[in-house]
């Protein structure tokens, strides 16, 4: 009985909640930051053959920021459509509305100066 009551609350949730779709592999071959950071990588890489830490902590940073943009702007993105869920494109089966070329836009008509003054809403929760 408990596994029923459970059952039909989830049923219920999933198809109340609007679900948006992102393609972030899109995003980051498409972001115009990403081609800089791999022009800034093959350098660093040039120039530092003989440390590979250096080259991996600035891979990472360069990642991390590529990433960070990139979920900020999905969410931005997300909650100005009225998506309850966000989620990769990868990661869903099916359903959800796909605003992968709607993020890409804002990505790239969005100065980075921009997204770093960015404040995530409190209730935001990202994974």
């Amino acid at each position: 009985m408990k596994f029923l009551f459970l059952f039909l609350t989830i049923s219920s949730l999933s198809f109340s909640l609007n679900c948006g779709v992102v393609d972030t592999k899109n995003l980051f071959s498409t972001y115009y930051k990403t081609s800089i950071f791999e022009n800034k990588i093959e350098k660093i890489e040039r120039e530092n053959k003989d440390n590979p830490s250096l080259i991996e902590e600035k891979k990472e940073e360069y990642f991390s920021e590529l990433q960070r943009d990139i979920t900020l702007a999905s969410i931005i993105v997300g909650k100005e459509e009225g998506f309850d869920i966000l989620m990769d494109k990868r990661a869903l089966i099916y359903g959800g509305k796909d605003i992968t070329e709607n993020v890409k836009e804002f990505l790239n008509n969005t100065k980075s100066s921009e997204l770093k003054g960015i404040k995530i809403i409190k209730d935001t929760k990202v994974l």
